[in-house]
């Protein structure tokens, strides 16, 4: 169904109620790993760099559409992130 002209759905309509709080959570956690590392490195001597690693998955799946979660985890154990955040993570 299409909304009438002009009318912008609302951002939280195409995310399940389940998934809601996990997504509020994982937004929370995020901001507090961000906001602790914002500092890092000004004036600290000793302090730790953090590595983060951002990867789109794409539901596990090649440029072909076949499987492919084994190079997928191949990469994220050899990064050496210490945070690492997965994008499109498909259920199915």
């Amino acid at each position: 169904m299409t909304p009438p002209s002009g009318v912008v759905p609302h951002a939280n309509q195409s995310v399940p109620r389940p998934i809601r709080p996990l997504l509020r959570a994982c937004a929370l956690v995020l901001a507090a790993l961000l906001g602790a590392c914002a500092g890092a490195g000004q004036g600290v001597r000793g302090g730790r760099e953090v590595t983060v690693l951002v990867y789109n998955i794409h539901a596990g799946k090649d440029a072909g559409g076949h499987d492919n979660l084994a190079r997928v985890a191949e990469v994220v154990r050899g990064s050496g992130a210490d945070l690492v955040l997965l994008q499109e993570v498909d259920r199915n």
